[in-house]
């Protein structure tokens, strides 16, 4: 279990590399799209003009945008380092940022206390470090930001439930651990 928890600690770093959020939605892009592209004058196409599906590269070109604006954690945490003035501190959009550069800063603290072996320190820097990630989602619902969960990528989902094991595999040992020293105590008297 002890080294289940160190591996799982440390390869929190390479899953930060995945990506992790799409700043706009799908729907969104397809809008953009739609202004961009000029209207014909004749809204409806001619009588014996074929109707073609939608082609491959108009297709290609949203992936790319969206590709374009999905970044991973440490992009994310990186980003807060943008700001340049305290007027920028007060926009809501830099409050996210600063929960994932949060992030970044407790997953090098629970990568020390898992090296330490001290699992209640792991148990709850993780606990800390879930918290920072659901509060960034909740700032970005609240300030529609985040207007469809497919925003959310796996990444994401990869660095929530490696934590969630992590805080449920650092309580066991933890506990295992107390358990271990009140027997030695319980033996020596």
């Amino acid at each position: 279990m002890k080294k289940a928890i160190q591996l799982l600690s440390f390869s929190l770093f390479v899953s930060f590399t995945f990506p992790c959020f799409q700043m706009c939605s799908n729907a969104t892009l397809i809008k953009r799209k739609q202004q961009e592209t000029p209207t014909l004058a004749s809204a409806s196409p001619p009588k014996t003009a074929p109707i073609k599906p939608a082609t491959l590269g108009v297709e290609k070109a949203l992936e790319e945008q969206a590709a374009e604006v999905t970044f991973s954690t440490y992009e994310l945490a990186l980003k807060s380092f943008e700001l340049d003035t305290v007027a920028d501190l007060k926009e809501r959009e830099s409050y996210p940022l600063l929960c994932f550069t949060g992030v970044l800063l407790c997953t090098v603290l629970l990568c020390y206390y898992a090296a330490r072996e001290r699992f209640l320190g792991v148990f709850r820097v993780s606990l800390v470090t879930i918290s920072l990630l659901v509060t960034a989602v909740g700032l970005w619902v609240y300030d529609n930001t985040l207007e469809e969960f497919q925003q959310l990528k796996w990444g994401f989902y990869v660095v929530l439930v490696t934590l969630l094991v992590l805080a449920i595999f650092s309580n066991l040992a933890w506990r295992e651990k107390r358990k271990e020293a009140r027997e030695k105590t319980s033996l020596g008297k």
